[in-house]
C-alpha cells in the first residue's frame, strides 16, 4: 500500500527560518541528507509538505522547494505554531504513524507506540 508522507519543511529538510523573517525563505539551505531522504521517501509513495509558513509565502516556498529539487504533490500552509514543550497530537479516523526529528529529515525516529481504540 502507498504511504502519503507528510513532512515539515523548516527545521526539517531545511534550516530553521522562523515566520517573522520571511525574507530568508528564498536563502534558506537545505539540510544535509535532506533531499536524499525525501526522494527515498517518494519510492513508496506521495510526499506532501506541511508547514506552519503561511499562504502569503507559498511563492517563495515552492519556489524554494522546486529550485532545490525536492519532489512533492502539494504543500499544505498554516500548521500551528507550537510553543516549547508542547506537542502535536493526531487524531483521524485513519491509521496514523508519526516520526520525530530532532535534527532535520535524515534523523527520523520512531517511537514505538501501543495503538488503542476506545469507544463510549
Amino acid at each position: 500500500m502507498s504511504k502519503v508522507w507528510l513532512i515539515d519543511i523548516d527545521g526539517t529538510v531545511c534550516e530553521d527560518i522562523p515566520n517573522e523573517t520571511p525574507e530568508l525563505f528564498v536563502t534558506a539551505k537545505p539540510l544535509v541528507g535532506a533531499l536524499d531522504k525525501v526522494k527515498e521517501m517518494e519510492k513508496t509513495g506521495e510526499i506532501w509538505f506541511f508547514t506552519a509558513r503561511t499562504n502569503e509565502h507559498s511563492e517563495a516556498t515552492e519556489a524554494w522547494l522546486d529550485k532545490h529539487g525536492f519532489p512533492y504533490q502539494g504543500v499544505t500552509y498554516n500548521k500551528p505554531r507550537i510553543k516549547q514543550g508542547q506537542t502535536y497530537h493526531w487524531v483521524d479516523n485513519r491509521p496514523v504513524m508519526a516520526s520525530y526529528t530532532p535534527r532535520g529529515i535524515e534523523e527520523l525516529v520512531t517511537p514505538e507506540v501501543e495503538v488503542s481504540y476506545e469507544y463510549t
